[in-house]
């Protein structure tokens, strides 16, 4: 049977137990912001269908990977407090074949998801005759393209590894993956950084036709909208940056800088910079306060024109009186 001769000593650590709570604390704050979101998404009326089925499908893949780590660190925490043999503490790496492949599915998931968003809003921007009529078919294709991708990259990373090592968590892979992962991990920091890129290019494209089009309201509100998500999915491309290459940084160093530091540092702080929960929670949190915030703009715009109305009827009436 694999044993890990200090599990013990690593799964009693405060700042062990901590991370495992900081993890579920995260995975329940993003499940409730989720069902908040989701409510706020399908009442409000700021976006084409086309952009809801996405923004949708970006948020399942953020609430499977929640409810994953959620099980993960709840029945990890039970059984580090129950057991009777230390070499239960242990887990064979074929015991979270699927853990591992269905949270690397999640991940691929998200980042995929930023980039069917941006192209969502580059056919609306550069296509826009062709957007309106087929809209919520091209939406359907990506998310179908992304699944399909997000399902074949896990398959190819893991399905030749030997599974034949110990973990002391499912959110620690086979040493036999360690080379693929973080080559995986490298392009989603590329791919992050398309991605922000490419919102940036066409938030500019569309604040331009927005004050080209001011008095056309139909091109007007399609370039409205093309610049709140795509100013939106910048902002989540940007957070979830920041923490995948933080997250990516430090397992790179702690594998290649850290070989002599005590498995118990190195153990503790892999666990502590798993900060993929902190991408996901970012998803529906910035979600709802982009949605109040273009509500509250909303509201401002329509008094600000009512109000000029009012006045400028009460003006009219003086003039004529």
């Amino acid at each position: 049977m694999l044993c890990i001769a200090d599990a013990a000593e690593i799964v009693k650590q405060p700042s062990w137990i901590a991370a495992q709570c900081f993890h579920i604390l995260l995975s329940v704050a993003t499940l409730i912001l989720s069902v908040k979101f989701i409510f706020n998404l399908k009442k409000s009326t700021i976006l084409n269908v086309s952009a809801v089925i996405l923004l949708l499908l970006f948020t399942a893949f953020a609430n499977l990977h929640a409810v994953m780590l959620l099980g993960i660190q709840i029945r990890e925490l039970v059984n580090n407090a129950l057991y009777t043999d230390t070499c239960h503490l242990t887990l064979k790496t074929s015991t979270c074949a699927i853990p591992n492949y269905v949270m690397m599915f999640c991940v691929m998931g998200m980042m995929l998801s930023q980039h069917i968003l941006w192209l969502d809003r580059f056919f609306a921007t550069f296509l826009a005759k062709f957007y309106r009529q087929w809209s919520k078919t091209l939406a359907v294709c990506l998310c179908l393209l992304t699944i399909a991708t997000s399902i074949l990259v896990p398959f190819i990373l893991f399905h030749n590894d030997p599974y034949d090592d110990a973990v002391l968590t499912c959110l620690s892979t086979s040493a036999a993956s360690d080379v693929k992962i973080n080559r995986l991990f490298y392009s989603f920091i590329a791919m992050a950084l398309l991605a922000i890129t490419a919102n940036v290019w066409l938030f500019v494209i569309n604040r331009h036709k927005q004050k080209a089009f001011r008095f056309n309201v139909t091109h007007r509100f399609e370039a409205y909208e093309n610049v709140l998500l795509t100013k939106w999915i910048g902002l989540v491309a940007s957070v979830q940056f920041f923490f995948m290459t933080t997250y990516s940084l430090a397992i790179f160093l702690i594998r290649t800088r850290c070989r002599n530091s005590p498995n118990v540092t190195k153990q503790v702080i892999a666990n502590w910079f798993y900060l993929v929960p902190l991408a996901t929670l970012s998803l529906p949190l910035i979600s709802l306060l982009v949605i109040h915030h273009s509500a509250r703009k909303r509201m401002v715009s329509i008094r600000r024109m009512t109000s000029q109305r009012s006045d400028h009827m009460v003006h009219l009436v003086k003039m004529w009186s």
